[in-house]
């Protein structure tokens, strides 16, 4: 707070006397509630030898303000100079006026071994003054307080506020507030403006039909408004005095509607993932690894922008158009009733073991699911435990995998595949949502195994847990490739 400003509003003036003193006590103790304020007197009162009384009001009330303001019952602290008293204020309950002129008196007459008085503060109830006082140095106390922090950093100091701002008060008691200094605001808020403006920032997108879904966080272009935030100040200082609120004006950006050339859906929430690999080198029996990769493949890009509505079941064997085939051992291939894009071979359960864990971490409920009949080692990534979907569509007989988006926002299932410079090759599943989906806390845990020996079969089960709900999957299998 502005002193001499404050000074003014109370027609109060400051004291310049001098008082020479040869020696003094090197530390006064005052008691304040549960506080004991101590105030080294050698070091703060002095200025060439001499002790002037302004240093004494201003330091006493100096550490005062940093002692005891911290105090949650203590609204004020002020000092007087007409009166050559310091003022605190307990809320709206009771005051005191500490006198300093004892303070004065005893060190003018100090002499060496005399004991120091009790200087101990006695509230007593609120005057009809210190509830004006109150009112008034309340009101500037946190019209200030607004401007020392701002977006989380420090703004004005007091000595910034202290040149920026007079107060005068006006005939119906209000406190008007002058703007004394805008170069110094202007000045913080340039440098604020260094600090914080940032550039827009497109997340990672997708592509698919006519929509351009951004798929992470949209960071929109913000710039602070130097021009604005003063301008909008004033009118709000000549219309609130000190209850004008400081706000920074921003030029910030929204997401676009559109976006090279495509309309936007904003999907940054990832709802859930599956994730599986295999050495791309290596074959198992009579299995190609080379017909398997192409398999999944040509599944992943048919799902890949698949929407799955809110409050719908989700079926593979649809979503993946796939036709009812026959199996032709002779040739290792299906053969389908219809060929075209929606014909797929053997290493289709790798979509729909990576399709079961989305669904699993999404924490969405599975209607259908199949395990397989072989276990396969590499079905065991990256839960030490076997998470495996089986799909089937030949012979007239289906076993598919499916579960229920039972949020009320649609789902979009965007695929990739890479291969590492390991040549092993990861295939992975993710569902995105609105920025209004309420994500589940889903953890799979608690994977067992029965004893078996190698190549017999074994059943293994996990858990899932959603919002701390436990949930079990067991599974049989006849055989295993480990």
């Amino acid at each position: 707070m502005n002193l001499n400003s404050v000074h003014d509003v109370l027609g109060l003036s400051s004291s310049q006397d001098e008082i020479h003193l040869k020696q003094i006590p090197e530390e006064i103790q005052i008691p304040v509630d549960n506080v004991t304020i101590s105030i080294n007197t050698q070091d703060i009162f002095f200025e060439n030898g001499l002790l002037k009384e302004e240093y004494i009001y201003k330091t006493i009330k100096d550490k005062l303000e940093k002692e005891i303001l911290s105090n949650e019952t203590i609204s004020y602290i002020d000092y007087d100079a007409s009166t050559k008293e310091i003022f605190i204020c307990k809320i709206g309950i009771s005051e005191v006026e500490f006198p300093i002129e004892p303070i004065i008196r005893f060190l003018r007459n100090y002499e060496s071994g005399d004991s120091i008085p009790d200087f101990s503060i006695q509230y007593k109830s609120l005057s009809k003054k210190g509830q004006f006082n109150n009112h008034i140095c309340s009101s500037i106390n946190k019209f200030e307080a607004q401007f020392k922090h701002l977006e989380g950093n420090d703004f004005l100091s007091e000595e910034d506020i202290d040149q920026t701002f007079n107060y005068y008060l006006e005939k119906n008691n209000d406190v008007k507030v002058v703007l004394n200094n805008e170069n110094v605001i202007q000045y913080r808020l340039e440098q604020m403006k260094k600090d914080l403006d940032q550039e827009e920032q497109i997340p990672e997108y997708k592509a698919y039909g006519q929509y351009l879904y951004f798929l992470n966080e949209y960071i929109p272009q913000s710039r602070i408004n130097v021009g604005e935030t003063l301008a909008a100040f004033r009118i709000a200082l000549d219309l609130g005095g000190t209850s004008a609120k400081f706000t920074i004006s921003k030029d910030q950006s929204e997401i676009p509607l559109h976006y090279r050339g495509y309309a936007v859906k904003y999907f940054p929430v990832e709802v859930g993932s599956g994730i599986a690999r295999f050495p791309i080198n290596e074959n198992r029996g009579w299995i190609s690894r080379r017909v398997v990769r192409e398999s999944i493949v040509k599944g992943l890009d048919q799902l890949n922008g698949y929407i799955i509505q809110p409050h719908s079941q989700f079926s593979l064997i649809q979503a993946l158009n796939a036709q009812v085939y026959h199996w032709d051992r002779d040739a290792n291939v299906l053969l389908g009733t219809k060929r075209g894009a929606s014909d797929y071979s053997i290493g289709i359960c790798g979509v729909s073991t990576i399709t079961f864990r989305a669904a699993l971490t999404s924490g969405f409920p599975i209607v259908e699911r199949h395990g397989h009949q072989q276990a396969l080692e590499n079905y065991q990534y990256p839960y030490g435990g076997l998470v495996d979907a089986a799909l089937f569509f030949w012979d007239e007989k289906k076993e598919d995998l499916q579960f229920v988006n039972n949020s009320n926002y649609p789902v979009l299932i965007v695929t990739n595949h890479y291969v590492d410079e390991d040549e092993i090759f990861y295939y992975e599943i993710n569902f995105y949502s609105t920025e209004k989906f309420k994500k589940k806390q889903v953890l799979l845990a608690d994977f067992k195994r029965e004893e078996h020996e190698k190549g017999k079969g074994f059943v293994e089960e996990f858990t899932r847990y959603i919002d701390g709900q436990p949930e079990m999957f067991r599974t049989q299998y006849y055989s295993s490739d480990f």
